[in-house]
């Protein structure tokens, strides 16, 4: 609580928190990606990326929900309610944090899919996630449990669509004199 007291917002932090609490960041990004790619030239590739992003998004959504239930951390602004948060509390749990846990999950298939952009992919899940404290609406704690869980799910996915036998067909983007292509 300490730490989120002493949090003295810049109009970057507020932005990021407001970024992050009102665009579909993740979706518009993989749009974004097909396409730089030439995916969309593909279109049984492009819809097994978005098939595996949306099996990760819901095994995140519920491993995280699951967890939010079981802990019931409390909110900031519960722990203290002097506290005025940036950003509307929602009315769930919020250990783990959701934005967390699910920027990590897609931050970590995009890397799969978009091997040469994996740090890129991974600082978006940091911002995603520090935006629920610049928000005011979450611990870092909440955050750093999210980031690992959203990991953890992220690579139980892709352990299974290593195995499913379609790996072969779709394999990773990678960029290729200036022009991306599938290998």
């Amino acid at each position: 609580m300490a730490e989120l007291k002493n949090f003295k917002p810049t109009f970057r932090s507020q932005s990021n928190a407001f970024y992050w609490a009102s665009q579909p960041a993740w979706e518009d990004l993989l749009h974004k990606k097909i396409f730089e790619y030439n995916l969309h030239l593909n279109p049984p590739t492009a819809a097994r990326l978005y098939a595996i992003t949306a099996v990760g998004t819901y095994d995140g959504f519920t491993a995280c929900w699951d967890a939010k239930y079981a802990y019931w951390g409390i909110r900031p602004d519960q722990y203290d309610t002097t506290y005025h948060a940036l950003l509307p509390t929602p009315p769930f749990p919020g250990y783990p944090s959701g934005h967390a846990m699910l920027s990590s999950v897609a931050a970590e298939l995009y890397a799969y899919f978009f091997t040469a952009e994996k740090a890129y992919f991974q600082q978006k899940a940091k911002e995603g996630a520090e935006s629920r404290f610049q928000g005011g609406i979450h611990f870092r704690t909440d955050n750093e449990v999210g980031l690992e869980m959203g990991r953890k799910v992220a690579a139980a996915v892709i352990q299974k669509v290593r195995t499913d036998g379609a790996d072969s067909v779709l394999t990773v983007a990678s960029r290729k004199k200036n022009r991306y292509q599938i290998q």
